[in-house]
């Protein structure tokens, strides 16, 4: 018992190798326990050493015993070509068997001989087999979570027996999960290529793999195996521009920055913004201007933002506040030469000389009365006035305009009135007259101010003044 074991095990187990100067042999059981009077199978790999084609003829040593198909076989250079060799007994064979093919290369004439083992037995072939399944999982060590996680699995039916069904079960600690069946034919090899779409913003780690194979819907797992992959981290913040508002004399900018990455991320963008600009914008939220070594000005901009989360800045230009100023200028300005005193009076005084008796002093005084608008002034009424340690003269020259009343008092001092009816535009009058001293004066005189009182070209009565001389 214990040999016939041996025996099939060895059957299904070792597989033909047979090396010659032209071709290189490697035969593989794909059913060799059969019954009595059924053919066996065998995967033949031929690989042609040689620089030009070659057909390949196969033929049984004991041709009486066993026929071959195919019979022959053509072969590129250097090519590598499985040939399914089935092998039909020619009469009811019990027990086990070394069945010698002679490949025959019509190029060189060589031959080479492959030995194949094979077993043919009245009772079914499974019942001599357990369940033998080979699991490889294979997958890569570092993933972007962007991509598809690829999972390659590959079963391997090492028995002679059909296996259905298999469940393979597949976690991965809450990233993804898959469940599906396959079946496995006697000696078979399949190999799958699952993928799996994970959370795009999954942040970076390690995670774990299982896989879990069952056999023929039972309950506990015929193998598990476990793998470890990585999240590779990943990101970037984008920002988009778009323009929000943009009136005659503002605009209104909205930038929308992006945290696209699954990982938090803190950047700084430098935004120009124009010398001249800079001073009628803003930001929401505000950030400084600072200036880059060749003196260009720009917004200094930190975003922090979480993985796939967003934020605005709001820039705004708006130069209504320069326009407005320049209109209250050109206004004011206007206003100013419409609206002001069309009369101006400017006076001084002069000393005329110092008496050495008694160390009195003659003033000149001057009046300059001047119509600075074009249009003509009527009922024109300039008034000085004295102090009272002073006497008042008035010389009585061609040219000279005399004073219409003077007034004096002791106490108050006088006051000179000067009448002129008409005042014509951009004209201009020179009054004149002079002070004499009373008593010795030490340093200069101060003198009061001088008044012109008039009707304005809007009908009101209007008072304007001089300076007060010192």
């Amino acid at each position: 018992m214990k040999y016939t074991l041996f025996a099939s095990l060895l059957l299904v187990l070792v597989s033909s190798f047979v090396l010659a100067d032209a071709f290189h042999y490697e035969a593989g059981a794909v059913r060799s326990v059969v019954l009595p009077g059924s053919p066996v199978v065998f995967n033949l790999s031929i690989t042609n050493l040689q620089s030009s084609t070659d057909v390949v003829s196969f033929s049984p040593v004991e041709s009486t015993n066993w026929i071959t198909t195919p019979s022959s076989v053509s072969v590129l250079p250097q090519e590598t070509k499985v040939v399914t060799l089935t092998i039909t007994p020619a009469q009811v064979f019990v027990g086990s068997f070394t069945v010698d093919i002679d490949a025959h290369s019509r190029n060189t004439r060589e031959i080479s001989r492959i030995s194949l083992f094979t077993r043919f037995t009245t009772s079914s072939p499974a019942q001599s087999y357990v369940k033998n399944v080979g699991v490889v999982v294979a997958t890569d060590e570092v993933y972007d979570p962007r991509e598809q996680v690829k999972v390659r699995f590959s079963l391997t039916n090492r028995n002679p027996i059909l296996i259905d069904p298999v469940r393979i079960v597949v976690l991965s600690d809450g990233l993804f999960e898959d469940e599906f069946t396959i079946s496995l034919d006697p000696l078979e090899q399949e190999d799958i290529n699952r993928y799996y779409v994970i959370d795009p913003l999954q942040a970076p780690g390690e995670h774990e793999l299982i896989v879990n194979v069952f056999l023929d819907n039972e309950s506990v797992a015929y193998k598990s195996v476990q793998k470890l992959f990585s999240v590779e981290e990943y990101g970037d913040i984008s920002f988009t521009l778009t323009t929000e508002k943009d009136g005659l004399l503002s605009r209104r900018l909205v930038e929308v920055f992006t945290n696209t990455g699954n990982i938090p991320l803190e950047k700084t963008f430098m935004i120009p913004v124009g010398g001249f600009r800079k001073y009628f914008s803003s930001t929401d939220p505000s950030y400084k201007v600072v200036k880059d070594l060749n003196g260009n000005n720009y917004y200094e901009v930190g975003v922090s933002l979480a993985p796939n989360t967003s934020t605005e800045v709001v820039f705004t230009e708006n130069f209504w506040p320069l326009v407005s100023t320049i209109l209250v200028i050109i206004v004011s300005i206007v206003a100013y030469f419409v609206f002001r005193p069309q009369v101006v009076i400017r006076k001084s005084y002069s000393t005329l000389g110092d008496n050495e008796k008694d160390g009195t002093q003659v003033l000149r005084v001057r009046l300059i009365v001047r119509n600075r608008s074009r249009t003509p002034v009527s009922n024109l009424s300039v008034f000085d006035k004295a102090p009272h340690i002073v006497d008042i003269s008035v010389d009585d020259k061609p040219g000279v305009l005399m004073p219409t009343k003077i007034t004096k008092n002791d106490k108050r001092g006088a006051i000179v009135k000067w009448d002129i009816d008409l005042f014509d535009g951009f004209e201009e009058r020179i009054l004149v007259y002079k002070l004499k001293t009373k008593l010795n004066v030490i340093g200069d005189m101060t003198l009061p101010r001088a008044k012109a009182k008039f009707v304005s070209k809007f009908g009101a009565q209007t008072t304007v003044q001089s300076k007060r001389v010192f």
